[in-house]
């Protein structure tokens, strides 16, 4: 399956993405140390833009998320604290963005 996004709405695609994967470890659902395998993974800080403001949200959240199993572990009330502030910055740096064009985007079968 392949996904088409135009680069107009990247920035937001990531802060999706961002907000999935934070939300999924606030509620256990996921283990805090998918944070250093999906959103602190080298290749995808790398990849990411860093022109406009809502980019450099991003950036600077997802290049915390390596921190997060070994915070979990020594201080659960600053974890805690941590994904939460991760959440609300990348909710707020949406909420200031221009609004995506989700109807453009394709899905097609590979």
């Amino acid at each position: 399956m392949k996904l088409s996004v135009p680069e107009s709405d990247a920035e937001a695609l990531w802060a999706y993405l961002g907000l999935g994967v934070l939300t999924a470890i606030q509620r256990q659902a996921l283990n805090p140390e998918l944070g250093i395998w999906t959103l602190a993974l080298p290749k995808i800080i790398a990849a990411l833009p860093r022109q406009s403001e809502l980019a450099r949200i991003i950036y600077a959240v997802f290049s915390q998320a390596d921190e997060l199993q070994l915070l979990s572990t020594l201080n659960p009330a600053a974890y805690q604290s941590m994904v939460q502030e991760m959440i609300d910055q990348l909710s707020h740096g949406l909420s200031t963005s221009t609004a995506a064009s989700w109807m453009e985007w394709q899905v097609e079968k590979a």
